[in-house]
């Protein structure tokens, strides 16, 4: 079996995910064979055979146009379905609130801007809020805004500077969980203590981070809301992050697919790709029985 790792030129995330992905193929038996986004066009790609994955690490359009023609319904991969893996899904918070998961209260704003708007949204909010910018990692773009002026000002330049962003209540909360879903189950898990002087649990203070970071173990009801706020995404990985809000209420913050793996192991001490790997070799398996038997 390959394993097509779609990933991004010079990205040290990217060059730590394929170290990781690339050790857990080896020890599974598998090829990892890497794919790089930028500059690909539809002669230069591989052609995938029956029962060999595409995992993709890549965020954007370019990745997703990759991985999009690597699939085939002879392909294994992390989503619910082939049919699946072609649809372009809205933001998380827009499925989970429709299907009354517990999410935190957000709104976005097409450009340009409605001061109208702005203002309402922050009435039915109340500050300080919290303003989100798109295409951030680790706590980059996520704004605490105390004011109506500060946030007319911030609206202001991200539209001038055609940044997509939302508006949320701001959750006062103390820690947060990253789960990570693989298949159908939680594979890991762990709580994050928010920093000294930030409400961003992802974001290091220059404390040692791993001593923020605690293995956490789910009750019966958050490990059911973790489940099906990915399921319902049509994934069969993610990561997900909850707030442990201060009023005892679990919040779903986002979810994230592809997700950052390259602290998992350290906190938990569990193999994710090693994990996902062995998940993409059972569906390539089942793929090459399902031949033989036709």
């Amino acid at each position: 079996m390959k394993v097509y790792f779609i990933s991004k030129k010079n990205s040290e995330r990217s060059s730590t995910t394929a170290r990781l992905f690339e050790e857990a193929c080896h020890t599974e038996g598998a090829d990892f064979v890497t794919v790089f986004a930028e500059g690909a066009s539809s002669l230069s790609l591989p052609s995938p055979e029956k029962g060999d994955a595409v995992l993709r690490e890549a965020t954007g359009s370019a990745a997703r146009r990759v991985e999009r023609s690597l699939l085939s319904p002879q392909v294994a991969h992390l989503y619910s379905s082939y049919e699946r893996s072609l649809l372009s899904y809205p933001a998380s918070f827009v499925i989970h609130e429709k299907l009354g998961l517990p999410i935190i209260p957000t709104h976005y704003i097409n450009a340009p801007v409605s001061r109208t708007a702005v203002r309402e949204i922050a009435g039915l909010l109340g500050f300080p809020l919290v303003l989100k910018i798109m295409g951030g990692m680790k706590g980059v773009g996520i704004i605490q805004v105390d004011s109506l002026e500060g946030l007319f000002s911030l609206t202001d330049y991200l539209c001038a500077e055609e940044k997509h962003f939302y508006i949320r209540k701001y959750v006062p909360h103390g820690y947060a969980v990253r789960a990570v879903v693989v298949g159908s189950r939680i594979a890991a898990c762990y709580r994050v203590k928010v920093g000294t002087d930030e409400f961003r649990a992802n974001v290091a203070t220059g404390e040692d981070e791993r001593g923020k970071r605690e293995v956490y173990h789910c009750a019966p009801e958050l490990e059911r809301i973790i489940l099906q706020s990915v399921q319902v995404m049509g994934y069969e990985l993610g990561g997900v992050d909850i707030l442990l809000g201060e009023d005892g209420n679990f919040y779903i913050s986002e979810i994230n697919f592809p997700c950052d793996l390259s602290i998992v192991k350290e906190v938990t001490g569990i193999d994710i790709p090693r994990e996902i790997v062995r998940r993409l070799k059972e569906k390539g398996a089942a793929i090459l029985a399902e031949a033989n038997e036709t």
